[in-house]
């Protein structure tokens, strides 16, 4: 899940596959950008421009939280915008700005691990 302060990743494994799970997300934070490719980058991108369609777009309400979230927040304030965002910035955003949010936003210094169970 995502929003704008945060993306959860969920994993349910059985307690003796937990040193795999955490070796995994190990690998994700530190080696996932080594498999992002242009072309993997458009397909996500398409996918997004697809979600907001079905959820924001082509709703009767669907914009209302933009429009609320703009009225709330000073324009240019995170919070201003919704998190899946607009067609134009999709469409603007490369593959690389892609890598240098991750790089930022989602290292290990960033990240917040709760187990249970």
């Amino acid at each position: 899940t995502t929003n704008t302060d945060r993306t959860n990743y969920f994993e349910t494994v059985p307690a003796n596959q937990l040193e795999k799970m955490l070796w995994l997300e190990s690998d994700r934070m530190g080696y996932l950008l080594n498999a992002v490719t242009q072309e993997k980058f458009e397909v996500q991108r398409e996918t997004v421009k697809n979600e907001r369609g079905q959820r924001v777009d082509n709703q009767p309400y669907g914009r209302l939280g933009e429009l609320v979230d703009a009225a709330l927040y000073p324009e240019g304030h995170p919070y201003s915008w919704q998190t899946i965002g607009y067609i134009e910035d999709l469409n603007r955003v490369n593959v690389n700005d892609l890598k240098a949010f991750f790089l930022r936003w989602y290292g290990p210094n960033n990240a917040t691990l709760t187990i249970g169970g």
